[in-house]
């Protein structure tokens, strides 16, 4: 019974584990595709190597986001975004016309990216994943702790169900 439970519980939460993963990378997915077409459909916004200022704000992927406009070779970023120059190379050289994740370093963290060409210009957005990760995280531990304690539940009450039916074998 309790290895019923435990197979059971498993495969329910590993499933629940992986759709959650994959519902809240195909939202930041979206969110990346969306700000891409804004910014494919029509000027880039502001001089290439300063801060776009508030028009940016609305174009782009938002506060946590990061953008680099690659044009003609050279690659401009945002003043807000604050990257070295190896992240801004990791950003280019990780992304592609469908959403990867990629690592920016240890502070940095891990973020889905996307870009977009148009003419000699590339457009490489990123979003950070570390909010989908510690939901992911958070949902593991509910669901390891939800299992302890079914298999305590299932245990105890199996216990004392054997218990309760072999009283009878040991008056005889």
């Amino acid at each position: 019974m309790l290895a019923l439970f435990t197979v059971i519980t498993l495969i329910t939460a590993a499933a629940s584990l992986i759709s959650l993963d994959r519902y809240l990378i195909g939202q930041i997915d979206d969110q990346l595709r969306q700000s891409v077409s804004r910014y494919g459909s029509g000027p880039i916004p502001g001089q290439l190597g300063s801060d776009r200022g508030p028009g940016d704000d609305r174009r782009g992927p938002g506060d946590e986001g990061i953008v680099v406009i690659v044009q003609d070779g050279v690659p401009f970023t945002r003043v807000r975004d604050d990257l070295s120059d190896d992240q801004v190379t990791a950003l280019i050289n990780g992304a592609s016309k469908d959403p990867s994740t990629i690592r920016l370093g240890d502070n940095a963290g891990h973020y889905r990216v996307l870009s977009s060409a148009r003419g000699t210009t590339t457009i490489v957005l990123a979003l950070p994943i570390g909010r989908q990760s510690m939901a992911v995280s958070n949902a593991l531990l509910t669901a390891a702790l939800t299992t302890l304690a079914g298999l305590l539940v299932v245990g105890v009450g199996g216990g004392w169900l054997v218990k309760r039916n072999l009283r009878p074998l040991v008056r005889v």
